[in-house]
């Protein structure tokens, strides 16, 4: 009786063969791990952010409250935070503004400061995203 046991290439090529499917299991398992660069016109979002310029105004007159968009970054969403004493309100705010462009409404404001935290629209690897802009804003009050 003789014993026949697989051939060396073929011994091989499964082994090349199994190293490169665990291989790209465990590629394709961290590339979900690291997340993705959102962009916005061609640059980091982060760098988007901190190129906006909004002026925000609050007149206690009429109680409107009014955002320019003095730059050329769009304005997706905006938070605005009013602060008393140590209490903070919050008031999400869905109208964009588009560069060049206002927001004004009438607003209700008791407080002793207020801030606005924008939120830009950003790609993802061709997903859009919505990336909360950590630089905040401080609104006048006239």
């Amino acid at each position: 009786m003789s014993k026949r046991g697989l051939s060396p290439v073929i011994a091989t090529i499964l082994l090349i063969v199994i190293v490169v499917s665990l291989a790209s299991i465990v590629f394709i398992w961290a590339r979900g791990l690291i997340p993705a660069a959102i962009q916005k016109g061609g640059i980091p979002v982060e760098q988007a952010c901190n190129s906006m310029a909004l002026t925000a105004v609050y007149s206690s007159f009429d109680g409107v409250l009014t955002i320019t968009n003095d730059g050329n970054i769009p304005v997706h969403k905006f938070v605005v935070s009013v602060t008393s004493g140590s209490e903070v309100t919050s008031q999400e705010i869905t109208t964009p503004i588009l560069a060049g462009d206002f927001y004004s409404e009438g607003f209700t404001f008791a407080g002793d400061s207020m801030t606005i935290m924008p939120s830009i629209l950003g790609d993802a690897n061709g997903d859009k995203k919505i990336y909360k802009c950590s630089n905040t804003f401080d609104v006048i009050v006239e």
